[in-house]
């Protein structure tokens, strides 16, 4: 008794001592990431700041864009319009770390440097046939000609410059013309991406002095400890002329957690004897007044904040956690859904509507519709300002009175209004009709007028509606905005995994710093030690007390523990926000509870021996030796590994099951699914599962098989002659009244693998877009008339000596890449003769069709099924030549066909 007492007694001591050195391990960090994901889900999600403006670059801005990666002069131009509209902050989350070529100022070219051209040679015309009427009608004496020849040499000579210089126009430097919107915008950030590597690499010397005016100033920081703050030795900054115009920068760089995840962050970089901030803490230091900063161990303090919105306090302290960093108080909701998102393509679409209503106008300078206008100030001198306005705005749009511009801006567009009015409309036609009256105007102009005047004016309203619609919307957006601008279309790889979602654009991440400061609401992360401590309190008074209990009474005593230890626990971070290492302390004590329990139930031999018979109910042989040789099989997840996944489905067995009784329908699908199932497991596949009469397996897991690739082939083929001896014998025995034809897909790729499902119930299985491609596979042999069908990866890993039929690259449904079939035809040694025959004669067919000669493709299919006439490949590739034929495809086709069933 003493003896068993001592030893339930050890147990919490070598627990705590396990769990201290587990901690260290990569899978305590991803069950204590997971831990805490489930903590901070139990918690009150924060509120949204409501300046923080996340701005999507996405499909759409890039469609309307026209190239990827998207002119640098585009953001420069929207960050014009959202200075305009109100922004305050403006945070780049794309990285500008190399030149790029300089573009076409698509825009000036179209609309600008044509009017341009008009106006000088509309100009030197008119001076022209002014002399040559001067001439003809007297006005000027023949002999005094002469005189006026020079002028008119040196007015076409300084339209020549003129127009010389406006060409100029058409080339944009796209970084220059950034650098400079960014300093008219005034308070705009870029990336300074910083690192710690053996050998440092750093900018030239008046980069790298211009960058020290980057780093927050010392005179606003008062270090007490910064042991914490990790310190960089590289940087590759954005480049030198957007970042010399820019109010400042910060470092993208994120921490990623063992396990993927990212929650957390530094705020703060140490680059020499100066600090960093990060993307969002940086220019939020603006934002907040630059206060002052206190470095501590465990804490930064910002003092005498000045928050534009007033709900901060003047001093802001922000929780260390013990490796120096800020955790991030997320928001439960995905990305789409959290904060306010303006699509990049609005601010766009704003410049496009003036630049369209611009172009309106001038087209009816010379009609004399503008003069129409009553307002104070003539319209025509208005677009003239604009014409000018956009050469500065292409060149030095720095050196802009913003102000200035845009009121004259407002006062235009309430000009165009009072032009488009009714009433203005009607005194333009009624001036046309009373000079078409006086006879003063050609029928034919007059006519032309009539029909002008309306669609214009309703054509130049319905512009200039969207565009005070759009200015509208992008006021509510922007006004006081804090935004950060950042890649969210399909193309882009800038994608995280955050607690709560899969998938979270990493632009969003930087929104998350702002709003946890913003909101004041922080999270903290007590030291390891301390989650020992809790462990040690609670696990060695547990096992003083379960020492003298049951079997079923400590079970019992432990899931109620354990229950108020976990409620315990998630209280006290729901009230103080304080982490306090509570997977250290849960797992500490189920370790405990479990061990315990193991003991005792484990105390007799029978005991055992019931254990292992009720694992062999469950899994295989083979996957329970793997457990024995690695426990770290049982956790809930898997790995990434190369395997063989193949998917087997009978052609029509539901009308084969309604011909059967149930007795007889389990009867056969258990002989059928056993003879084929054994044919896997001799080549050691793993079965995955069953559905019906469908068989899911693979290749290569548990236990490592180099040739996967080929075992799987060689048990589809030796599945499907078996499959022949399978139909004789249920005819012969009347077990089926139909023969069971099975269709196989296989392929080869990268997948996961392992226990899948919930703590309380797994399943050892196979996932990926490499397992769906198997399964669409199986089901694609109905369009070719196939029965086995892999992909060009299972086929290229194949060194077995087996014979494969080409086939399409095709894209299947559910999957985007193109992929190369290939048909499983048999081993070389089971080949019959038709089909050694006729292969050599389908594959010149095949090779003819890939390239485009329908005809002679469509020769040789003919003549392989007046051999073969039941060859399904042959007769779908014949089809198709000649539809092909008859109706070619576009000159463009990739030769890819898309299957559009799965």
């Amino acid at each position: 008794m003493k003896l068993r007492i001592k030893a339930e007694l050890i147990i919490p001591f070598i627990i705590i001592g396990i769990v201290a050195l587990f901690g260290f391990t990569r899978f305590f960090s991803m069950f204590d990431g997971l831990t805490y994901n489930a903590f901070l889900g139990s918690k009150e999600q924060i509120a949204e700041r409501p300046e923080l403006i996340l701005v999507d670059v996405d499909d759409r801005a890039v469609e309307m864009a026209g190239s990827w990666p998207m002119r640098r002069s585009i953001f420069g131009r929207a960050l014009l319009v959202m200075r305009e509209l109100g922004a305050r902050t403006a945070v780049f989350d794309i990285e500008y770390v190399d030149a790029s070529q300089r573009g076409i100022n698509a825009d000036y070219l179209d609309t600008e440097l044509p009017r341009i051209f008009n106006h000088e040679f509309e100009s030197l015309q008119s001076n022209t046939r002014a002399l040559i009427e001067a001439l003809s009608q007297g006005y000027i004496p023949p002999e005094d000609a002469q005189e006026y020849l020079p002028d008119l040499r040196a007015d076409a000579q300084n339209r020549k410059e003129t127009l010389l210089k406006s060409i100029e126009g058409v080339v944009i430097d796209n970084d220059e013309y950034l650098g400079r919107a960014a300093a008219f915008f005034q308070d705009s950030f870029f990336t300074i991406n910083m690192f710690n590597i053996p050998t440092p690499v750093l900018p030239e010397d008046e980069e790298l002095a211009f960058l020290i005016e980057t780093s927050i100033p010392l005179e606003g920081i008062t270090v007490v400890d910064d042991s914490r703050i990790p310190r960089r030795n590289s940087m590759n900054p954005t480049i030198y002329p957007v970042l010399s115009r820019a109010a400042g920068a910060g470092f993208p760089n994120v921490i990623i957690d063992s396990d993927g995840i990212r929650r957390r962050i530094n705020l703060i970089y140490k680059f020499q004897d100066r600090y960093y901030g990060q993307l969002a803490f940086r220019p939020l230091l603006d934002y907040l007044g630059n206060p002052e900063i206190t470095i501590y161990k465990d804490k930064i303090v910002l003092s005498a904040v000045k928050d534009p919105r007033g709900s901060l306090g003047e001093t802001v302290t922000i929780p260390l956690a013990p490796d120096g960093t800020m955790l991030i108080n997320w928001l439960h909701t995905p990305y789409v859904e959290s904060f306010t998102h303006l699509p990049f393509g609005e601010l766009m679409l704003h410049d496009q509507l003036f630049t369209l209503l611009i172009r309106n106008l001038d087209a009816r300078r010379d009609w004399g519709y503008l003069q129409a206008h009553q307002g104070q100030t003539p319209l025509g001198d208005f677009l003239n300002y604009w014409h000018s306005l956009i050469l500065e705005m292409e060149s030095a749009p720095d050196q802009l009175d913003a102000q200035g511009v845009y009121e004259i801006r407002e006062q235009f567009l309430a000009e165009v209004a009072s032009l488009l009015q009714p009433e203005t409309r009607r005194a333009l036609e009624s001036s046309i009709e009373e000079v078409y009256a006086a006879g003063n105007l050609p029928e034919e102009d007059y006519q032309v007028l009539r029909q002008d005047i309306p669609q214009w004016f309703e054509a130049t309203a319905e512009v200039l509606r969207d565009l005070n619609a759009s200015r509208q919307r992008l006021t509510e957006y922007l006004d006081g905005a804090f935004a950060i601008i950042g890649h969210t279309a399909t193309a882009t790889t800038d994608i995280g995994v955050n607690p709560f979602h899969g998938e979270y654009m990493n632009v969003g991440t930087h929104a998350s710093i702002a709003n946890t400061i913003l909101n004041n609401r922080f999270l903290d992360q007590t030291p390891d030690w301390v989650g020992l401590l809790i462990a040690a309190l609670i696990c060695i008074p547990y096992g003083i007390v379960a020492s003298n209990l049951d079997s079923k009474k400590i079970l019992i005593l432990g899931i109620i523990l354990l229950t108020i230890l976990v409620v315990a626990l998630l209280v006290f971070f729901i009230l103080t926000g304080i982490y306090p290492d509570s997977a250290r302390v849960i797992l500490a004590f189920f370790l405990t509870f479990i061990t315990t329990s193991i003991v005792k139930f484990f105390s007799t031999e029978r005991e055992k021996s019931f254990l292992r018979k009720a694992f062999s109910h469950y899994l295989s042989t083979d996957v329970i030796k793997e457990i024995v040789s690695n426990p770290e099989r049982l956790k809930l997840g898997g790995d990434k590994k190369v395997l063989t996944a193949i998917f087997t489905d009978v052609r029509g067995f539901s009308t084969i099951s309604e011909k059967l009784d149930p007795v007889d329908l389990v009867k056969l699908l258990n002989r059928y699914l056993g003879a084929m199932s054994d044919i896997i497991l001799d080549m050691n596949g793993t079965i995955d599962k069953y559905e019906g009469d469908a068989i899911i397996s693979f290749f290569g897991a548990p236990i490592d098989i180099p040739d996967h690739a080929d075992r799987a082939c060689l048990s589809a083929v030796r599945m499907k002659r078996l499959e022949q001896q399978l139909n004789q014998e249920f005819q012969a025995q009347g077990m089926s009244p139909d023969h069971l034809l099975t269709r196989i897909g296989i392929n080869t790729g990268e997948m996961v693998v392992g226990n899948m499902g919930t703590e309380k119930k797994m399943d050892y299985t196979i996932m990926g877009n490499h397992v769906n491609l198997a399964a669409r596979l199986e089901g694609v042999n109905k369009l070719y008339g196939t029965w086995i069908l892999t992909s060009e990866a299972t086929k290229t890993a194949c060194t077995s000596d087996l014979v494969f039929r080409k086939l399409d690259r095709v894209r299947v449904v559910g999957i985007k890449e193109p992929v190369r079939l290939y048909e499983v035809v048999e081993e070389r040694d089971h080949l019959d003769g038709q089909l050694s025959e006729i292969l050599p004669a389908y594959h010149r067919a095949f090779d003819l069709f890939e390239a485009k000669d329908w005809e002679a493709a469509r020769k040789g299919f003919a003549q392989i099924l007046s051999k073969a006439p039941e060859d399904g490949p042959s007769k779908l590739y014949l089809e198709r030549c000649e539809k092909f034929i008859s109706s070619p495809p576009k000159a463009d086709w990739d030769g890819v066909f898309n299957m559009t069933t799965k």
